[in-house]
């Protein structure tokens, strides 16, 4: 995806130093329709222990999910990002489901573009699989809305991957949960499933009961 394909947007990221752009939330750029407020927690990012975002990470059964990691070892300039799917639990109250992916310019200011979008019905997808290439110092991250069938927008948060202070990107498995408000995520209740489009398993037996967005990072 070239720069000229990206596109600004009214973000609540604009007046956002790098480095601080975790925690703060931006409406979609596809609608007019007023933003609603979140009614998510903070989105969870979760990496899977020891994976280097390739295939080979399948055989990783017993590497378990975390919530914090070094990042020392991990730091790449070049990075392939590859976004598996959205992953919904039975009880999925999301509609449409937009990932933008956020990037700082030469003024560090930022853009973003509409990268994937998963439908509202089941776990269908209207895009599965895309891959991204990324530089440590443009890239920032993910944002994530959801859009019900009257096209009412809710701002489901924003993530950090990486930023243009630290450059730090570091390869693996990754999914990025997104709880209801009644719900916390504890990276010790689930396992590893060995699917890379749907990697999230609970140890307890049952189906995941939470939404979650996975993808992988790859050194370039």
């Amino acid at each position: 995806m070239k720069r000229r394909d990206f596109i600004a947007t009214p973000l609540a990221l604009a007046a956002l130093g790098a480095g601080s752009l975790a925690a703060r939330t931006a409406g979609a750029a596809t609608t007019k329709t007023p933003v609603k407020p979140p009614v998510s927690q903070v989105m969870v990012l979760m990496r899977l222990a020891d994976s280097s975002g390739k295939a080979s990470d399948e055989k990783l059964i017993d590497s378990p999910w975390q919530t914090t990691w070094s990042t020392a070892r991990g730091t790449v300039k070049h990075a392939r990002l590859v976004l598996r799917g959205m992953v919904r639990s039975s009880a999925s109250t999301l509609g449409q489901v937009n990932v933008e992916a956020v990037y700082f310019d030469a003024n560090k200011s930022v853009n973003s573009c509409v990268i994937y979008q998963a439908a509202g019905n089941g776990v269908g997808t209207l895009s599965k699989g895309v891959g991204l290439d990324v530089t440590s110092t443009s890239f920032g991250g993910f944002t994530l809305s959801s859009i019900d069938r009257s096209r009412n927008v809710t701002a489901l948060g924003t993530q950090v991957i990486g930023d243009n202070l630290t450059g730090v990107l570091l390869p693996g498995q990754y999914v990025l949960v997104l709880p209801s408000a009644k719900q916390s995520v504890a990276p010790v209740d689930y396992q590893f499933s060995t699917y890379l489009d749907r990697p999230l398993m609970r140890r307890d037996g049952r189906l995941p009961d939470v939404d979650y967005f996975a993808f992988s990072i790859t050194a370039a």
